[in-house]
């Protein structure tokens, strides 16, 4: 089953017209009409955009348009931002501000990327972010609100006051549950890049990391612990 039938199955489901799922969309009617009659193949944006409007992830209708698209323009900016960044490719030495460096380069990639996997330059801007830690949890000591919908809120809000680790751990497992079952498949690919977010470079824990996978790509022994 392609993409474009599943678009009509999961609309159909839910109760939505395909001429209003091509108005929610922006998508002109008899494009989506034809699609979907035929199967026929439908480019990852157009994909994102129906998604949204059946209120879905695209990983839904598509489990590999991120190991696609999203992700392979994810690895692609990181290492050409890395690559400026080992040799010296930029022209702002009058900031010492690493992140502010690493955004520069970003925004100097985006638009070739973009262009090249069919990803919005937002979405890249989103997936790769160099605003640091600090940034981060200043906002979440400040009790921003952020723009995200009300169920996330909710999430956040009952996690907050979660009294003790084990009921924090309980909360953490649910949430690993949940989204294999939405990704599925694809589950590894999207945990492992969600998590990737949380590593810093060059310190030891990324090297520990590195260390550890490399060994099992190459099937190595684990390394013995460093004495102390």
């Amino acid at each position: 089953m392609g993409v474009a039938t599943k678009i009509g199955e999961i609309a159909k489901k839910r109760g939505i017209p395909l001429k209003e799922l091509s108005r929610r969309a922006d998508i002109p009617y008899t494009t989506l009409y034809n699609a979907v009659k035929r199967d026929s193949k439908i480019d990852i944006e157009t994909a994102r955009k129906i998604a949204a409007a059946l209120g879905i992830s695209v990983l839904e209708l598509d489990p590999d348009a991120c190991e696609r698209g999203e992700l392979k323009a994810f690895n692609e900016l990181i290492s050409l931002v890395a690559e400026d960044e080992v040799n010296g490719n930029y022209h702002f030495s009058d900031s010492s501000d690493l992140n502010f460096i690493r955004t520069q380069l970003r925004d100097k990639w985006i638009p070739s990327v973009s262009a090249k996997y069919n990803v919005s330059p937002e979405l890249l801007r989103a997936m790769v972010s160099y605003s640091g830690k600090d940034e981060l949890s200043d906002e979440w000591s400040k009790d921003a609100i952020w723009p995200e919908s009300t169920d996330k809120e909710r999430a956040r809000s009952a996690f907050r006051q979660l009294s003790n680790d084990w009921r924090k751990e309980t909360a953490i497992n649910w949430q690993i549950e949940i989204l294999r079952n939405r990704f599925k498949q694809n589950y590894n690919n999207a945990v492992f890049e969600a998590l990737m977010q949380l590593y810093q470079d060059n310190d030891a824990f990324t090297k520990e990391l590195a260390d550890r996978l490399e060994g099992l790509v190459y099937n190595l022994p684990p390394k013995a612990p460093a004495e102390k």
